[in-house]
């Protein structure tokens, strides 16, 4: 329980560090100077200065009117606090009573790496949390507490801090340390981290305010109220460590450096990423910078492309909930690519791959167009993915993407013949494509699995449009012609592009009230089939979860959405790098069900839930055929061999018959088990020593996948041979009007199935008093003894519903109902019982 609190408590504070990066809609203004706490050289800096200091300018914002004021926050808090308890509800109260503290008062963080003649390659890490000084004694229970971790927590006094420490394991001197400085509480972990950070805040060391990051990022310009900083210095990793050699074999005279390693990927003029977020009026706003100056090769030159701009964009639909459109210079893109594969190959003392021009050629070759000039040569660079909700789909959303066609026809021949390599390289069931016309307009229709899912494309008016439904390939050319109205920028929009450059290389847009409409429209709905679940799993045994919040707290979808407005993003480059801003009414993103389609989806769930299960079942349940099936084959081939079936056990008058090896393990040669049959003493029981480790393994053949039953100290069996009809059949001679194939020494032959082996069950699934393989006995013999017969006192059943499944003598398997007449099932047990056997 301690050491779940103490990594519970770690977590937070590492997962609530990163929060101020990811969550868009929080503010700052430095409260105490942290900033002279830190270490003047981190290459990583995360910072959140907590609400407290930003009450005002949060709540100016739609989304705090959207979350807080409309009550869906209290939902969230609510269901927060409950996942934090499932485990421990006193770590879990106090867990989210510590992240209420965090977001209130903020917390920062930095990495700094060492020199490169330190003598360890340890980095310090700090970690500061705001107006936490209170939370000291909190930390070192935890530490104390943190049962089996060999942590002996240390005191100790330096220049005038009561310091807190603990020396982490198996590590070269790296310990964890922690003290209070001011109002604030200091976390550290490193070489000495206390002795080095009390430098930095007594000023006998530089601080954070001299990294060459700290005044872009920390001065207020005015624009926007920041309340979260992150920054990755990589010029700093470049000038402590890039003339450090690696360990790479090489066949030139100079070793590999990491510099470069980065040139290879063309990350050698990347110099940091800083990003900053927080308030605009009434919108979240977050500005992203990637410094990277000079020629921009590798990774970097695949987001480094001509602007574009508003009216580039493809025609969308009217009813959209969003799209994020991109410039792409594909043949360019490919290049760098190349560049990036050539220079890897480069890195080897010897070729392992062709040069990429050869594996282009070769590739071309296969499929008889020019991959680069055709395909990528034939691609403009506006594409762009939109959601079209005018063409609902069933659970998955309809998309769309447009790439615009610099020459049509190329891409058409390129496209009909990556189809036709698709076609002729899969099977029917697995892939098929045809095609359709419609007007002036033909589209290629692809089949995956049989129809189970299906995509459309079409290139025609110099536009490339796949979707996932030919209404929506064909709505999109019907817009382009002026047929259908395409969307256009509205009010909310056009205010969001007035802040935003008009030139950019990226955009999304996404319709952040309709998303809202489709996750809270839906959240009463789905909340009720989870507490039906969790109803259903407590009365089959499973945790009660007491669920703390009801579909009646949630707030009117139009309360929620009332102030919301589209969410825009942007990115450009320039020479200096590259750039993304974001304009945001609320954290979202575009979903399956936003817009009409939303009031939908508990019904689309409940219909589709059952269906996916179902289809699951029908693949065990098929799966468990044919492994009667292989056993079947297996027993015909055995009496092909020795003249009849296996007897139930191996004889040895010396052990008890549930002793003995079973049938199971005589046939294991043709079940193509030779090497696990080889294993066994067939002289010895098979829980002897000489048997128990070949007993152990799991034969695939003899399991139920629909059976959830295993044992991990013997592989276990899901199928047993049937003996007949009562309990005395299992020791009766042949010519018994009672007994059935198996007995513990019958060996049945062919001759001995008087009443036929299409009438005669040899093996049966089985559900309960379970057990090895290996074993005779009940583990794999069974006799009908008591009604009823199936899922009933004799264990005989299955977890496949209604019923179970049954391999006959003659080598068919059969699914037989619960509900079989008694009769005819004790009829279908024996093999000369002579009995008239109808319709079953």
């Amino acid at each position: 329980m301690f050491l779940s609190r103490f990594k519970i408590v770690i977590c937070a504070l590492l997962s609530v560090s990163l929060l101020g990066v990811a969550w868009t809609g929080y503010h700052a203004k430095a409260p105490v100077a942290v900033e002279n706490l830190l270490p003047a050289d981190p290459i990583v800096y995360i910072n959140w200065d907590g609400m407290e200091l930003h009450q005002e300018g949060w709540k100016q914002t739609a989304a705090y009117e959207a979350i807080y004021e409309s009550g869906l926050m209290d939902i969230l808090i609510k269901s927060g606090k409950l996942l934090l308890s499932q485990a421990d509800p006193a770590a879990g109260e106090q867990t989210a009573a510590l992240l209420e503290r965090l977001y209130q008062h903020g917390i920062s963080f930095s990495i700094s790496l060492p020199e490169p003649e330190a003598p360890l390659p340890v980095p310090l890490v700090a970690m500061v949390l705001r107006n936490g000084s209170d939370l000291e004694p909190l930390i070192s229970k935890f530490v104390a507490d943190a049962g089996g971790i060999d942590f002996d927590v240390e005191s100790s006094k330096l220049a005038g801090r009561s310091i807190q420490s603990v020396a982490v394991p198996n590590t070269p001197g790296v310990e964890i340390a922690w003290w209070v400085e001011g109002s604030h509480l200091v976390l550290a972990a490193g070489l000495e981290p206390a002795d080095t950070l009390i430098a930095v805040a007594d000023g006998n060391a530089p601080n954070l305010t001299k990294s060459a990051l700290w005044k872009p990022t920390s001065t207020a310009r005015g624009d926007f109220e920041v309340c979260s900083t992150f920054w990755f210095d990589m010029q700093a990793v470049k000038s402590l460590y890039g003339a450090a050699p690696l360990p790479i074999p090489h066949a030139g005279n100079e070793p590999h450096t990491v510099l470069s390693i980065l040139k290879i990927f063309g990350l050698h003029n990347f110099d940091n990423f800083v990003s900053r977020s927080g308030f605009k009026n009434k919108a979240l706003w977050s500005e992203t910078d990637l410094a990277a100056p000079g020629e921009r090769t590798g990774f970097l030159g695949l987001v480094d492309h001509p602007p574009i701009t508003l009216a580039d964009l493809p025609p969308l639909p009217v009813e959209t909930a969003g799209f994020y459109a991109t410039s792409i210079d594909w043949k360019h893109s490919l290049n760098e690519l190349f560049g990036v594969v050539t220079g890897l190959g480069e890195l080897l003392p010897f070729p392992v791959l062709p040069p990429p021009e050869a594996a282009l050629q070769m590739a071309n070759d296969a499929i008889g167009f020019d991959l680069q000039q055709e395909l990528f040569g034939s691609l403009g660079n506006v594409s762009c993915i939109y959601i079209d909700d005018s063409q609902p789909g069933f659970f998955i959303p309809s998309a769309a993407v447009a790439v615009r066609a610099e020459n049509p026809e190329a891409l058409k021949r390129a496209v009909a013949g990556i189809a036709r390599i698709i076609s002729a390289n899969s099977a029917p069931h697995e892939f098929a494509i045809r095609s359709v016309r419609k007007g002036n307009i033909e589209m290629l229709i692809a089949e995956v699995g049989g129809g189970f899912f299906s995509f459309t494309l079409a290139v025609e008016n110099g536009w490339f449009v796949m979707g996932l439904s030919s209404q929506t390939v064909e709505a999109f050319f019907l817009r382009l012609d002026g047929t259908l109205p395409r969307w256009k920028p509205n009010e909310q929009h056009l205010a969001a592009f007035a802040e935003l450059p008009q030139s950019f290389t990226s955009i999304y847009v996404v319709d952040t009230a309709k998303t809202y409409r489709g996750i809270v429209g839906v959240a009463p709905s789905l909340l009720g089939i989870i507490k039906s679940f969790a109803m259903q799993a407590s009365m089959f045994g499973g945790p009660r979860i007491e669920i703390p919040v009801s579909p009646s707290d949630f707030p009117p979808v139009e309360v929620v959405t009332k102030s919301l407005f589209p969410n825009v993003g942007v990115s450009v480059s320039d020479a200096k790098g590259f750039r993304w801003v974001s304009r945001s009414s609320a954290p979202t993103f575009p979903l399956p069900s936003a817009g009409s389609g939303a009031a939908t989806l508990p019904v689309m769930i409940a219909l589709l839930l059952p269906a996916v299960q179902q289809a699951r079942e029908a693949a065990r349940r098929s799966q468990s055929a044919n492994n009667l099936k292989q056993i079947g084959l297996a027993l015909h081939n055995y009496h092909d061999v020795h003249k009849s079936f296996p007897p139930g056990t191996i004889a040895n008058d010396k052990l008890k018959p549930e002793e003995r090896l079973s049938w199971q393990a005589e046939i294991l040669p043709f079940l193509d088990q030779s090497t696990l049959f080889n294993l066994l003493d067939r002289s010895k029981g098979w829980k002897d020593d000489a048997n128990t480790d070949a007993a152990g393994i799991a034969v695939a053949t003899y399991l139920n996948p629909s059976n959830p039953n295993s044992f991990d100290e013997f592989g276990l069996t899901h199928y047993v041979g049937m003996a007949g009809v009562g309990e005395e059949t299992l020791t009766l001679k042949k010519h018994n009007q009672k007994t059935g194939v198996f007995g513990y020494d019958r060996a049945t032959r062919m001759a001995d199935i008087r009443d036929g082996t299409s009438n005669t069950i040899a093996v049966s699934d089985a559900i309960d008093q379970l057990g090895a393989w290996a074993s005779g006995g009940k583990p794999t013999l069974r006799a009908l003894t008591e009604k009823p017969y199936i899922n009933g006192p004799d264990g005989l059943g299955s977890h496949h519903a209604g019923g179970m499944q049954v391999l006959f003598c003659d080598g068919s398997v059969r699914f037989l109902s619960q509900f079989i007449d008694e009769s005819v099932l004790e009829a279908l047990m024996t093999v000369q019982g002579g009995e008239a056997v109808g319709e079953f």
